[in-house]
C-alpha cells in the first residue's frame, strides 16, 4: 500500500527541529507533490510595548521580510519537489490549522520543539496543539541529535 500525500506543509520557526521536519517531508514527497513551508509571525508580542502603530507596522514588515529570506534558504536545500513558501501572521497553532484546512494538506510535518526551552519535559505547544486540531495526519520529527 502507497499513501501518497499531494501537499506536505512543513512549518518552520528556523530551529534544528524545523530542519529536520523539512528534510523528512523531503523525503516522504512523491515526484508530484509539493511542499508548504511556512512561517507564522506571532504578532501579539509586537502589540505589548509602548510603540505606535506605524513602528508595529515597519517591525512586522521587516520580520516577514526576514522570514522569506529564510524560508528561501531552507527551499534551496533541496529542490527536489516543487517548494511555495508562505509567511503568514497569527496566532502559530490556529495559523497553521487554518492554513492547513484552506490548503487541502494532506500531511503536517513539523518538529517536537520550537526556539523555546523545556525540549525534554513536554511536546511543544504549538506543536501539541496542532496534533490535536488538524485536518490531517501530523508527523512529529523529534530531536535531530537521536536520527
Amino acid at each position: 500500500m502507497h499513501i501518497e500525500f499531494k501537499t506536505i506543509m512543513v512549518p518552520s520557526d528556523f530551529s534544528l527541529y524545523s530542519r529536520a521536519a523539512y528534510r523528512y517531508a523531503q523525503k516522504l514527497a512523491d515526484d508530484d507533490s509539493r511542499i508548504l513551508l511556512v512561517h507564522v509571525v506571532d504578532d501579539a508580542p509586537l502589540t505589548l510595548g509602548y510603540v505606535g502603530l506605524g513602528a508595529i507596522q515597519d517591525v512586522r514588515s521587516q520580520v516577514a521580510e526576514d522570514a522569506e529570506k529564510e524560508l528561501r534558504s531552507l527551499e534551496d536545500e533541496s529542490p527536489r519537489v516543487p517548494v511555495e513558501h508562505r509567511v503568514i501572521h497569527g496566532a502559530p497553532a490556529k495559523a497553521i490549522v487554518e492554513l492547513a484546512e484552506a490548503e487541502k494538506v494532506d500531511l503536517v510535518v513539523m518538529g517536537t520543539h520550537g526556539r523555546s526551552g523545556w525540549d525534554h519535559l513536554m511536546l511543544g505547544s504549538v506543536t501539541e496543539k496542532v496534533l490535536r486540531k488538524a485536518p490531517c495526519p501530523v508527523l512529529v520529527v523529534r530531536d535531530p541529535s537521536k536520527e
